[in-house]
């Protein structure tokens, strides 16, 4: 779900992984969202930049992932 968003960057939050890392090795979730940076950067045509804010790898109860506009790209 897009919780906020403006026009440098979108945050997204999920309760369930789609790639099945719940509870997982949080290197394979930072690698995995590093494939799906350069998926979107493909995409959109432009560098776009991922902060993982909370993930449920790591432990938490849900992912909060931030896709930023990269304009120094």
């Amino acid at each position: 779900e897009v919780i906020k968003e403006d026009k440098n960057y979108v945050m997204v939050k999920g309760f369930d992984c789609p790639l099945n890392r719940e509870g997982s090795n949080k290197n394979v979730c930072y690698t995995l969202m590093r494939i799906d940076e350069g998926l979107v950067s493909a995409l959109a045509e432009q560098d776009i930049k991922v902060e993982i804010k909370k993930s449920l790898a790591y432990g938490d109860k849900y992912c909060l992932v931030k896709f930023i506009i990269d304009d120094q790209g």
